[in-house]
């Protein structure tokens, strides 16, 4: 394997305050040298770590002057594992050399980088991907996304803390039944984080429930860091009907011969794949009755058996024949609704 960083001042690896750049120690003893320009009286971080595809587990770094005299080195850096990492103030202004090495006889990829220390102002916003979701059946998940990105200079690793709050939502309303909450980590030069919130769905009727993602910074803050936009906001939307009926001797519902029910209704499963209980869904006249049919017929093939989508795309053939078969559909089962009894 060809190498790909010469050891000498006639190499062709760049670095530039602010960025990185990757390289691979293809056999033992190897060294890549990077140029990189500083001012004098300026602090600087660089840092050497281990890349993603075949990495190199132990890296060690070394900072040269023009001449490759030595200025600083490092391998074991506090807090960094293996990672190799050092702060200094140039005495110069002009080239200077970022060596890349592998103790001992070690080989693999690693990733280069050098930013101003302390870093520069650095801005914080989240946002919302949809201003609202659809709450959906017991056992399904609904997920609500959110974007944390990161403005001004990004050239250090940072963390910012998240967590969902309401006064509408409950914590039985997301996945686990507890507030979602967790911390993102971005690399240098990393500018968004997505968060994604899974919300629980059930068949209660109540209202719409607001909620949001807040995020902070860590205590202390980084130097330079701060908050743009802290809070962003999303709703999840009530999508379940009461039961106008209900589904024993003790019901009020009754039809006259002769008459029949004023609005189709589609009885559905409060259960993923086992129908043992049931809501009523009802077909609102603010929406065409084909409308309506076809996003139930998604929902039940999302959430109950292959009979109950049956039972809706019979509603929809009666719909087609403007409703003459029936006046109200019901979802068949492989079992009675009511178990009777012989004697």
């Amino acid at each position: 394997m060809a190498d790909d960083y010469s050891a000498n001042t006639a190499t062709t690896g760049r670095v530039t305050v602010g960025g990185s750049s990757t390289g691979q120690i293809e056999v033992a003893g190897d060294i890549d040298l990077f140029a990189i320009t500083l001012s004098a009286g300026l602090r600087y971080k660089f840092n050497l770590r281990s890349g993603t595809l075949g990495p190199l587990s132990d890296p060690e770094f070394g900072l040269y002057d023009s001449t490759l005299f030595d200025l600083a080195y490092s391998d074991n850096a506090p807090g960094q594992g293996n990672n190799a990492e050092v702060v200094y103030t140039a005495s110069y202004s002009g080239v200077h050399y970022l060596a890349a090495g592998g103790v001992g006889a070690l080989t693999g990829s690693y990733v280069m980088s050098a930013a101003l220390f302390p870093p520069g102002p650095s801005f914080y916003t989240v946002s919302a991907a949809a201003a609202a979701l659809n709450e959906g059946f017991t056992g399904r998940l609904a997920n609500a996304t959110f974007t944390v990105a990161r403005t001004g200079d990004t050239s250090d690793r940072a963390t910012v803390n998240w967590q969902v709050t309401s006064s509408q939502a409950s914590a039985g309303d997301f996945f686990g039944s507890v507030l979602p909450s967790g911390v993102l980590s971005f690399a240098a030069n990393e500018l968004a984080k997505t968060i994604v919130v899974a919300v629980q769905g059930d068949i209660a009727v109540e209202s719409d429930e607001a909620f949001s993602v807040v995020i902070a910074l860590p205590s202390p803050p980084p130097t330079g860091a701060s908050i743009s936009t802290g809070s962003a906001s999303t709703v999840i939307r009530n999508d379940d009907f009461p039961d106008d009926f209900a589904g024993s001797a003790a019901t009020t519902g009754g039809v006259a011969i002769g008459s029949s029910v004023a609005e189709p209704r589609i009885i559905v499963s409060s259960r993923p794949r086992a129908c043992s209980r049931r809501s009523v869904k009802t077909w609102p006249r603010s929406r065409s009755a084909a409308s309506w049919a076809s996003s139930m017929a998604m929902k039940a093939r999302s959430s109950c058996t292959t009979g109950m989508a049956s039972a809706v795309h019979s509603f929809q053939r009666a719909l087609a024949g403007s409703m003459r078969s029936s006046p109200v559909i019901r979802a068949t089962r492989s079992t009675p609704l009511i178990a009777q009894t012989r004697s």
